[in-house]
């Protein structure tokens, strides 16, 4: 009996274990919008939009410019909101100084931007097995594993919430028990058995409430697409696509430089 309880204990620390290292990366729900560009005294001015992005999330963001023949341009003299630790937001602005990298441009040219997730959110994948047996320790805790949804925690609080308030009305219906057995007069029996009976009804009602927010976070459990498991990818660009000059309006042909 003690080797099977040992081999238990030890087959579920292995999964515990591989459910812990086996992490998933989720894909940014940001954009890159709203990329364009001038010349301005032979700086070339890109600015572009990071949207969607989370709170404290990076980016490595990389500029590539090609000419109409899609040549790329080394283009290395770039300052600004390029490079990594990037974060999100509106208004990014990268100043290229053009001198400092080649000695002319004479070419329609392009600009891509391109934005790589730098701190992408990690999830470990969760069985519906272990996801039960997360719920069974504190309801919500593994349904919210499942849906990646932090709301079902609240559950837990509602549950704990309902079994302390029992066990409260219970400890109260006790006292009003041994009051009732030490009660003198009439009067008094009958209001001590009044409350008796009101406060085991209400921990009965708390009880099964709290039963039942178990039994809820199981259905949704069992019910639910588990989404830890379907939803994760390797962290990836964000955007990578032509920038449309202010002064033109044609994609990949947005602006001729000459200087």
């Amino acid at each position: 009996m003690k080797l099977k309880l040992l081999l238990l204990t030890g087959l579920f620390g292995f999964i515990i274990g591989n459910n812990c290292i086996s992490q998933v990366i989720v894909d940014s729900k940001a954009v890159v919008s709203n990329v364009d560009f001038n010349l301005i005294n032979e700086e070339l001015v890109i600015t572009y939009d990071i949207e969607n992005s989370r709170p404290g999330e990076l980016f490595l963001v990389k500029v590539n410019i090609l000419t109409e023949t899609g040549k790329a341009i080394s283009a290395k003299s770039l300052k600004g909101d390029v490079g990594g630790n990037v974060s999100g937001g509106l208004q990014k602005k990268i100043i290229w100084e053009i001198s400092k990298d080649i000695a002319f441009l004479d070419d329609k040219i392009s600009v891509e931007v391109e934005a790589v997730n730098q701190n992408p959110k990690l999830i470990h994948p969760v069985s519906k097995g272990i996801a039960l047996l997360l719920s069974t320790v504190y309801p919500g805790l593994g349904s919210s594993k499942i849906t990646l949804k932090g709301y079902h925690l609240i559950k837990g609080v509602a549950a704990y919430g309902s079994l302390a308030g029992s066990f409260l009305y219970q400890q109260k219906s006790d006292r009003s028990a041994l009051d009732y057995d030490a009660a003198v007069t009439a009067a008094d029996r009958d209001k001590y058995f009044a409350a008796n009976h009101d406060q085991k009804q209400l921990s009965k009602i708390l009880m099964y409430t709290a039963g039942a927010i178990w039994l809820i976070d199981y259905i949704t459990v069992l019910a639910s697409e588990n989404r830890s498991q379907k939803k994760g990818f390797k962290s990836k660009i964000v955007y990578l696509g032509p920038a449309i000059g202010s002064q033109s309006y044609v994609a990949g042909m947005t602006m001729i430089c000459n200087f």
